[in-house]
């Protein structure tokens, strides 16, 4: 008897080598008068377990921990730190991990900004948009969160480390609570005075 194998071409075609959820930064540089933008760097995240974990409770409506509410927490906010590479070395990246649950040492961007919360360490998001896939046939939909440190905050300070948060609230004077969704190390980078830094964070589903 000769065994029919029946392939399925079009699993074959639709598989992804990179299964889970991807998201990735784009880090922009731009002239605050000419709104030109100078300078991008791009790199890939890491989406924590914690962040993980709220996604599929906001999934399926249903918080693992009965009581805790995490099914209604939603992304807003964004910080950085300058715990992302050797302090012997600042090009020396030390990668995020999975179990992370924070920034390992995150700054203030402005404590007198009413669009930061946390002691000015988090900055809220300011725009989030839907876009399609065109590249690869709308495999994907993705998410994009943008969050600006205007030229004038954060100046000549370091930092190699942003990190990506839920939050029970976009309103920096009553959130109560956050749980760190992404983290991104990269080369140490300074901040100057003379550009804002626009943050972009992508995630394809």
């Amino acid at each position: 008897m000769k065994l029919i194998r029946l392939k399925d071409f079009q699993f074959r075609r639709s598989r992804d080598k990179f299964l889970d959820p991807r998201g990735f930064l784009t880090l922009k540089y731009r002239d605050p008068i000419t709104k030109q933008i100078v300078d991008t760097f791009t790199k890939k995240n890491t989406i924590v377990y914690d962040g993980r974990e709220i996604f599929g409770q906001k999934i399926f409506n249903k918080d693992i921990v009965t009581g805790s509410n995490e099914k209604q927490l939603f992304i807003a906010y964004m910080s950085v730190g300058d715990g992302g590479a050797d302090p012997s070395d600042p090009n020396l990246i030390l990668a995020p991990d999975v179990n992370d649950t924070g920034l390992v040492n995150e700054l203030v961007i402005d404590a007198t900004d009413p669009q930061c919360a946390d002691g000015g360490k988090k900055k809220v998001i300011s725009n989030i948009e839907f876009l399609q896939d065109v590249t690869k046939n709308n495999r994907y939909l993705i998410a994009k969160a943008t969050m600006i440190i205007n030229a004038n905050q954060f100046v000549n300070t370091n930092f190699n480390e942003v990190g990506l948060w839920f939050a029970d609230s976009n309103n920096p004077a009553t959130v109560t609570t956050f749980k760190l969704a992404s983290r991104i190390t990269i080369g140490t980078t300074s901040k100057n005075n003379i550009t804002d830094l626009i943050f972009e964070w992508y995630y394809y589903f």
